[in-house]
């Protein structure tokens, strides 16, 4: 039996662990996180574990309400002590679990703590971690440097006017804003005409210019990276004066049916690809996530709470059209495809092949994203990417998160990556050595760097 939580966790045989070492230490290069830059510039200390664990985790808010605890100790007004012992309660519980899983390797490696936690140590834990944030001073820039985080790109609305990421300029680790347009998008969303208001346009064409002259000006701060979420795609094409005609409407008050709420989005939809295209930005497309499925929830607590679930998965017909006509109008951007139904992976992965040209890896096959981010969803994801030709060029991990101690989900997938690789290795059917050695190093460091190129 292994130690628990050991060094050798996550690995399977010697040529894992050979692989493990040769990457452990490199760079982490945050391609997609919810981090905020505000945060990191103002670099407070962090009161306590609760604080750094629970203050805005809904991985770890929907596991415990699986396990029945009260809401109080959840997003409600219990302290952050109350809500850690009730965490701590139900880890025994959660075996297997990405959740179980990245806990203890944020206690080991943050902390310093090697028993498992539950119940009976969780106020000892407490009591341990606070100790050591005190003594490290543990802020986020304490997080990024023990981490060795080279590269941190956030999240941010067209609007947001960057101040923090421009006072991080010349800051050792790289912060640099994504733009990410989906309230431009969102023509069904009650507050759209309130949004657009506030971006400053007032008709059609005045949208697409100050679209473009936002993306501009995240440029300027560093941005080479944009992000759309997508639940569904539109069922109808759309052309300019459809989507014209169905702002026009929204703006004026009236109600848009289906169909033309549908024609804004295919053209705003093709329009962003094409932005991306003239200003080489990757473009991510997170696909395939069913919002606020709790309406109650939604209601009491709102969104980004812990009620999402997995959606409806793309088909193959829908991407094809979309990328077929934005590659025949303006050709195509790098593009990093998520889908959180992983129905859909071995199909994306053969649609890549058939848009992929001049830039190694050009389209992307994502990292397990958010339900899939677990042991068995990226093992699988490596091994698609592997069928289809697509590991050597894959630019590797990400946080996708907004908690500062999540970075050991790196460490997490590096291990997993090398047992993957391993396996190839040991049954004869891939070089060992530098070979593989360099294989890894490039899906956890060096194809990010140059793909993304920040």
């Amino acid at each position: 039996m292994k130690e628990f939580y050991g060094d050798d966790v996550f690995l399977e045989n010697e040529v894992a662990v050979e692989l493990y070492n040769a990457v452990k230490e490199l760079p982490i290069y945050d391609y997609h996180c919810h981090m905020s830059a505000k945060d990191i510039f103002e670099d407070k200390q962090f009161d306590n574990i609760g604080e750094m664990w629970l203050g805005g985790d809904h991985y770890k808010w929907r596991a415990m309400r699986q396990c029945g605890i009260n809401e109080e100790l959840v997003t409600g007004n219990a302290s952050m002590h109350d809500k850690f012992i009730a965490f701590a309660s139900i880890l025994p519980k959660l075996p297997g679990s990405p959740i179980y899983q990245w806990a203890h390797m944020e206690l080991k490696t943050v902390f310093g703590i090697s028993d498992p936690l539950s119940a009976d140590n969780a106020e000892e834990v407490w009591q341990e971690a606070n100790k050591v944030i005190k003594e490290k001073g543990y802020s986020p820039s304490k997080m990024l440097e023990l981490f060795n985080v080279e590269v941190v790109c956030t999240t941010d609305d067209p609007i947001d006017d960057l101040e923090y990421h421009k006072k991080l300029k010349d800051y050792k680790t790289k912060v640099r804003p994504t733009y990410r347009p989906d309230r431009i998008m969102y023509i069904e969303k009650d507050d759209f005409v309130e949004y657009i208001g506030k971006l400053g346009a007032d008709s059609f064409d005045s949208l697409l210019k100050i679209s473009e002259d936002r993306l501009r000006y995240f440029i300027d701060a560093g941005c080479k990276v944009s992000d759309h979420a997508i639940s569904k795609f539109p069922k109808v094409q759309g052309t300019y004066e459809e989507a014209k005609n169905a702002f026009d409407k929204k703006m004026k008050g009236m109600q848009l049916d289906q169909n033309e709420m549908d024609a804004y989005v295919d053209y705003m939809l093709l329009f962003f690809i094409g932005l991306y295209k003239k200003h080489d930005i990757t473009m991510q497309l997170h696909m395939s996530p069913l919002r606020n499925a709790n309406t109650n929830m939604f209601k009491a607590i709102g969104a980004d709470t812990g009620f999402d679930t997995i959606g409806t998965a793309v088909t193959a017909e829908k991407l094809v059209d979309i990328l077929d006509r934005a590659n025949t109008q303006t050709g195509l951007p790098k593009i990093v495809f998520y889908s959180l139904n992983p129905v859909a992976d071995n199909m994306i992965a053969t649609v890549i092949g058939s848009f992929s040209e001049d830039i190694p890896g050009k389209m992307q096959l994502g990292s397990a994203w958010w339900f899939n981010d677990h042991v068995q969803g990226i093992e699988r994801q490596l091994t698609i990417s592997a069928n289809s030709g697509l590991l050597g060029n894959f630019i590797g991990m990400l946080t996708d998160s907004r908690s500062f101690t999540s970075y050991v989900r790196f460490d997490y997938f590096r291990r997993i990556l090398c047992s993957v690789v391993s396996r190839y290795v040991v049954g004869g059917e891939y070089p060992g050595g530098d070979t593989a050695i360099q294989l890894v190093k490039d899906v956890c460091y060096y194809n990010v760097k140059k793909y993304i190129g920040i």
